[in-house]
């Protein structure tokens, strides 16, 4: 019961951010940007 709650929680808490990327473009982009020039510096 615990572990579900916690599961669900974390669910609930990926989903936001989801959200909230999807209405900001330009977080996306930050995101992913840093996340191109992480894969070119190693």
């Amino acid at each position: 019961m615990f572990k579900d709650s916690e599961v669900l929680k974390t669910m609930g808490i990926k989903a936001r951010k989801d959200a909230e990327t999807r209405f900001n473009p330009g977080l996306l982009l930050e995101k992913t940007l840093a996340v191109y020039q992480q894969v070119l510096e190693s």
